[in-house]
Formats: structure tokens, sequence, C-alpha cells
């Protein structure tokens, strides 16, 4: 099917992009894109990520770029740097796989409503994103594997 190919694909690019052939390390910064809060920063954020995409992609020479928005800004921030991804497809560099990361657990407990902070991955994948790093622990440092198999008494929510 198209969506299996689809996955296939981004798949082995965003395979290739995190190897290194030659051994040498490669680039693959996390950007954090904050909420624009005054009207000004609304109205230049979209330029700003734009050329913040193309930066990391030409000068930088990053291989893949860690995508760190609110679920509010998925429409907005991860859709625009991805768009400018995609238009270099062609050219050299070409695109750079761009991975959504769930913002940090502390950011999510500031949102008054709870389903602002729930991501739909159909709507990452219409955005652009080649993938999703999920937070394993809810961010909090893995000391050993019981910590993981079981919170609370339980299965951990992750693994559900």
């Amino acid at each position: 099917s198209l969506t299996s190919e689809a996955a296939q694909l981004t798949r082995s690019r965003l395979t290739e992009a995190l190897s290194s052939p030659s051994g040498k390390l490669t680039l693959s910064p996390e950007i954090v894109i904050p909420e624009p809060s005054s009207p000004t920063a609304i109205l230049l954020q979209t330029s700003e990520v734009t050329q913040l995409s193309e930066s990391l992609r030409t000068k930088a020479k990053a291989n893949t770029a860690f995508l760190t928005c609110r679920p509010t800004s998925l429409k907005s921030s991860l859709k625009t740097f991805c768009n400018e991804q995609e238009a270099a497809r062609g050219n050299f560099p070409g695109p750079v796989p761009v991975i959504y990361c769930e913002p940090a657990t502390s950011t999510r407990a500031d949102d008054d409503d709870a389903d602002a902070t729930s991501v739909d991955l159909a709507e990452l994948a219409e955005a652009g994103a080649s993938g999703i790093l999920v937070q394993v622990h809810e961010g909090v440092e893995i000391t050993s594997l019981d910590d993981i198999a079981k919170e609370g008494g339980g299965t951990s929510s992750w693994v559900q």
C-alpha cells in the first residue's frame, strides 16, 4: 500500500541520516521552539522558524533535526519547519528528517487544558515529521529496569 511504502521510505531516510558510513560524528540538534507570547513574536515566528530550518541544513550541515514545540504549535512551527525541509528536496544539501520530541513533563503540567497536550500521530505525519521521540519514565532518570517496568505497582503507562 501507499502508506507502507511512505513509511518504509521515511524509515530508510532516517536510518541513513542517523548513521555515518565513514564513522564521522553527525550533528542532530534538538531545537526547542517556544510558544510566542507577544503579537510581534507571533507575526515573526514563521519567518524565523523557516530561517532556522534552512540554516541547520545549509550552514550547520545537520543530519537530523529533533524539534520540540507545544502541541498547540504543531500546525505552525512544526509544519513550517518541515515545509522548508521538503522545499529543499532536489537541492544540495537536501532535506533532513525532522523528529518531533514531546515537551518536558513540567511544560505539560502548566497547561490548563489537558487536550492541548495530546498529540495525534496522524497530525504529526501530516505536518511532515519523520518520527516521534517519546519520553520514557516522564523524563526522570532511569536508575534500573524496575523504574520503567513498574510505576506505582502497575505496568508503566508508556508500555501500555
